[in-house]
């Protein structure tokens, strides 16, 4: 590879030795570094960039493959393709590099770009009422509240916001609206 003075035909032999190690040989790690030399030589080479995720996966390098993710978002334009690779970011913070701030950061990122992706909705407000934070559950709640069409699930959503008022935060008559909105929202719900 080092004789070849083709960046073109070195970058295919750097992808056939990243492979080899990677399914051959298992190791993975040693794939990584192959593929991060591709990235040095064409750094919007998104094969390559996946190769190294793939990889770092292989390998349980989740702060490499973190780095990897963020740097593929920063390449990126299309919101809808940063909105999940943040989001991924975010899961393997949390489940397993068991960072439950790591993840909270990356999810509320994806929230400022877009309050109503539901993935990250569904993370935020699952780390938040395992901490016990309320307020901010309640928060959550009302955004998915904003991108849920009327009907049962909103009943039920609406139910549980009740709930949240009335036993953890001490807001009765909040409780009660949310649950009179509740059955507005669906007669038969109780």
């Amino acid at each position: 590879i080092e004789n070849t003075t083709d960046r073109e035909t070195r970058v295919v032999y750097l992808f056939k030795l990243g492979r080899l190690q990677e399914d051959l040989l298992s190791a993975a790690g040693q794939a990584m570094a192959a593929y991060q030399r591709i990235l040095d030589l064409e750094p919007e080479n998104l094969g390559a960039l996946h190769a190294l995720q793939r990889a770092a996966e292989r390998a349980g390098r989740y702060r490499e493959l973190i780095a990897a993710l963020e740097l593929e978002a920063s390449k990126t334009k299309d919101r809808t393709r940063i909105l999940p690779l943040h989001h991924r970011a975010g899961e393997i913070s949390e489940h397993e590099l068991d960072d439950a701030d790591g993840a909270l950061a990356y999810y509320k990122k994806v929230i400022a770009l877009d309050e109503s992706y539901l993935p990250a909705l569904s993370s935020l407000g699952r780390l938040y009422y395992a901490r016990g934070r309320w307020d901010d559950l309640l928060g959550i709640y009302r955004l998915e509240l904003k991108v849920m069409p009327k009907g049962g699930a909103a009943a039920r959503l609406l139910y549980k916001i009740g709930e949240l008022c009335e036993y953890q935060l001490g807001n009765d008559r909040e409780a009660v609206a949310s649950y009179r909105e509740a059955v507005s929202y669906d007669p038969a719900h109780t």
